[in-house]
């Protein structure tokens, strides 16, 4: 039976809006995606391999893999481009020589040519935390970054946006505070620039600012 023209410009607009809202929905890279397939390939190569990173930019995918979080056991971490500088990060445990998917995080934003990453344990709970940099500032160069910690029981991503406000973070074991630089701009006769160290503690699983130390650089 042969299927009239018209009727056929009425349901092709609406398959693809449909097909549309459906990988919208889904909230990741399409699976027909051959970047898709080229990031898992390289996730089953690393299992024979102790540690192994990757990283291509066009377009952007990353994959690194070895004792990342724990010595007691291997992980791996993907981020890949989902659009409009929008990424996903996954993360996986190897389990009885197989890869085991914990949790995937997507949304976050990120600029390549400054892509850079940390694996340190940032909240004092004795578990590493991942730290992506997404942005590095011009003049007094700051470094910012998304947060992500592991949940200790569940082994869960957990996303700290307040972070992402934070330049230059380094965590400090003794005081359990985490520090960071905060640029206070120029005076009126550009002899000098104005810098704030931030000391920061976590309330309620947010990292929150609690005091400010001032500092001048003369020119």
């Amino acid at each position: 039976m042969k299927i009239p023209a018209f009727i056929l410009l009425l349901v092709i607009p609406f398959f693809l809006n449909n097909t549309q809202q459906l990988k919208n929905k889904i909230g990741s890279i399409d699976l027909n995606d051959p970047n898709q397939d080229t990031i898992h390939k390289l996730l089953n190569d690393a299992l024979s391999l102790d540690t192994f990173e990757y990283t291509n930019f066009k377009p952007f995918y990353f994959i690194k893999t070895g004792n990342l979080l724990s010595p007691n056991e291997k992980n791996a971490i993907l981020i890949s481009s989902i659009n409009n500088h929008k990424y996903k990060l996954e993360l996986y445990t190897l389990v009885d020589e197989k890869w085991s998917k914990n949790d995937e995080l997507v949304g976050f934003e990120l600029f390549t040519d400054q892509f850079d990453f940390a694996f340190i344990d940032y909240n004092f709970d004795g578990q590493k935390d991942i730290y992506i940099q997404y942005s590095v500032s011009n003049g007094y160069a700051l470094r910012y970054g998304h947060l992500f910690t592991i949940n200790m029981q569940s082994q869960k991503l957990e996303a700290h946006p307040e972070v992402s406000e934070l330049a230059d973070i380094r965590p400090d074991f003794e005081t359990k505070s985490v520090y960071s630089t905060k640029w206070g701009g120029w005076n009126i006769k550009g002899d000098y620039e104005t810098v704030y160290t931030l000391t920061n503690k976590w309330k309620n699983k947010k990292l929150v600012t609690v005091q400010r130390k001032y500092h001048r650089i003369n020119r």
